[in-house]
């Protein structure tokens, strides 16, 4: 079954603590055609992840304004967590789709004479926000610089090489300080390109999480965008979005999902007849409970 996107989004309700991170989440994966097609045919074994897949064909389905997220997933409380937390523990439990994927090659050599080469597959790339308003592409390729320790005691400085290209791109901002002994919030964002190029691979940006107010009293957001349109999705108010973070409020990026530039024209999306059924039996289920 094909379908289109849904213009204006749909609004998310989550009355759970720390509820708007997860609605955040779901809105930013809901926004990757082919992990939610992968979902559709592919069913999880993760109960998270299952719930998730019937979520996606709510959203599909429905004619409402919003929906509520709890409802699928009160097996999961997300008072514990952050949005970047959440979507690693949902990407890395998806271990066949390599829609988002990426592959590293690191070789480390070190002055000892030790060698290693190590091939690493990481769903999210991590990169820190230091309070410097620096190009995403640059903060993006030093990330790509780690540092390791030899057995014998050097630490080694070693970058990583890119092997693939996936679809999509997400990238997670490391948005904390220490002062005084105490962890603080950065107050300013990365910067927020809307292209950049990874792996000699042009990528533009389809979604974004961010963070506003302090460390310990945020509130999370999503924007989104569909037919060359943005949207902000906070909770259940979804509108147009004028492209600029709120800094009064000290709205930083968290979270950032490119997409690769195809020439061809993307397809729509796609849902099995099986996700369709696992979907009602749910709902009979829910009902009898």
């Amino acid at each position: 079954m094909e379908l289109s996107e849904r213009v204006p989004p749909i609004g998310l309700v989550n009355n759970s603590y720390n509820g708007c991170y997860v609605n955040s989440c779901i809105q930013l994966l809901f926004s990757m055609k082919s992990f939610v097609s992968y979902l559709s045919f592919n069913p999880p074994n993760n109960e998270i992840l299952q719930r998730i897949r019937l979520l996606f064909v709510d959203l599909i389905n429905t004619t409402l304004q919003s929906i509520n997220t709890f409802y699928f997933l009160d097996c999961y409380n997300p008072q514990y967590g952050d949005p970047n937390e959440f979507l690693v523990q949902v990407l890395e439990q998806c271990e066949q789709c390599n829609c988002y994927e990426m592959s590293l090659q690191c070789d480390i050599s070190c002055e000892c004479g030790k060698t290693d080469t190590v091939i690493s597959k990481e769903p999210v790339l991590l990169i820190r926000n230091n309070g410097i308003q620096l190009d995403l592409s640059t903060q993006l390729y030093s990330s790509l610089f780690r540092e390791f320790h030899c057995s014998c005691g050097r630490t080694v400085n070693v970058q990583l090489k890119s092997l693939n290209s996936p679809q999509y791109l997400i990238i997670s901002v490391e948005n904390i300080k220490i002062v005084n002994n105490k962890i603080e919030k950065q107050t300013k964002s990365i910067s927020q390109n809307r292209e950049i190029t990874y792996n000699k691979t042009k990528y533009s940006l389809k979604s974004m999480i961010t963070h506003i107010n302090g460390y310990d009293n945020g509130h999370c957001r999503n924007y989104v965008k569909i037919q060359n349109r943005w949207y902000c999705c906070d909770d259940t108010n979804v509108y147009p979005w004028n492209e600029q973070l709120e800094e009064k409020v000290n709205e930083v990026v968290t979270t950032f999902l490119f997409e690769k530039k195809e020439e061809e024209p993307q397809s729509k999306l796609i849902i099995s007849q099986q996700a369709i059924l696992d979907y009602y039996l749910f709902l009979k289920e829910k009902q009898n409970n």
